[in-house]
């Protein structure tokens, strides 16, 4: 093996800063969908902006640990939790109500965002916010028909139960 060759590579290791492939691992992590939960919630407790960012956006994350991103100093940790399909009730209560339009904005076009929580960006101080809910609106309101269309064009009667469930099931969840 070569000594000069090997000394120089881990002299150039060295010299890198170890945040940088710490924060790279730990992003990784925070990332990767079969991370778990335990980890998930030790990393997300760092203050470490962009990792607790890429939990937020993890599928896997678990409400418990985006509502305590929702309260984050950074608004890009907010706007990741507001895009997230697990967050809370309680945080996207609180996401509603930010003081960043963008986190705002992303809770109007998120159709899994209660009607309730709509009718409020609806009536937004920022126009884009109102504008994106009142399109979300519309869309939620066009899968409802949609879905009663479904249901009334069903002919077996097994069929028309699994649509009006389904339909249930989608009001229910947007009207938390």
């Amino acid at each position: 093996m070569n000594y000069k060759l090997t000394k120089t590579i881990i002299d150039k290791v060295r010299s890198v800063p170890h945040w940088n492939m710490f924060t790279a691992a730990k992003n990784r992590l925070a990332s990767n969908q079969n991370t778990k939960l335990s980890v998930l919630k030790l990393l997300s407790q760092k203050f470490n902006t962009p990792v607790q960012q890429r939990i937020a956006e993890n599928r896997t994350t678990s409400s418990e640990i985006l509502e305590s991103l929702a309260d984050h100093e950074s608004a890009d940790v907010r706007l990741a939790v507001a895009q997230n399909r697990n967050t809370s009730r309680s945080a996207v209560q609180t996401l509603a109500g930010d003081v960043n339009p963008d986190v705002r904005y992303a809770m109007a076009a998120n159709p899994r965002t209660s009607t309730k929580i709509l009718e409020i960006l609806a009536d937004d101080e920022n126009a884009y916010v109102q504008d994106r809910a009142k399109q979300t609106q519309v869309r939620v309101k066009d899968d409802q028909l949609q879905h009663q269309a479904q249901i009334k064009n069903a002919a077996h009667p097994l069929t028309r139960f699994f649509f009006q469930y389904a339909l249930w099931r989608s009001i229910y969840r947007k009207n938390y």
